[in-house]
């Protein structure tokens, strides 16, 4: 059985298929984690959890609009598409008293152990969807 390994860009996740000396997924991942590793000792760690953050709202931002609102998905997906639960911006408890884990103006509610809802955090009142 082959050995299940996983591109070294640590934002990007994604499986490595090819050589058995092969670290990264593609070229592209490989040129940006060199250039992230040679520009970390350089850069101020905000900026490296900024685009954390950053990327996790392009994430939820796609999402949303592709699903034209609130849609629900599962960790796995977003985790394959790049997501890294551990960065966000802020939390947020709603008028129905939901609580929300926000990217920005995007969010994501936890439905149950799998399954999470995509909204936009900024809906947040008595007429919005989030209730």
């Amino acid at each position: 059985m082959k050995d299940i390994r996983i591109c070294l860009n640590p934002v990007c996740d994604r499986l490595v298929l090819g050589r058995s000396d092969k670290k990264y997924c593609c070229d592209g991942c490989r040129s940006a984690h060199y250039n992230d590793t040679k520009q970390e000792k350089k850069s101020d760690p905000l900026k490296r959890i900024l685009k954390f953050q950053e990327n996790n709202r392009d994430i939820l931002r796609e999402i949303f609009e592709k699903n034209e609102g609130k849609a629900i998905v599962s960790k796995s997906y977003l985790i394959g598409l790049g997501f890294n639960f551990m960065y966000h911006t802020h939390f947020m408890l709603t008028y129905k008293r939901k609580f929300l884990q926000c990217s920005f103006d995007y969010a994501i509610r936890v439905i149950d152990d799998y399954l999470v809802e995509v909204c936009r955090s900024i809906d947040d009142g008595p007429n919005s969807k989030l209730n």
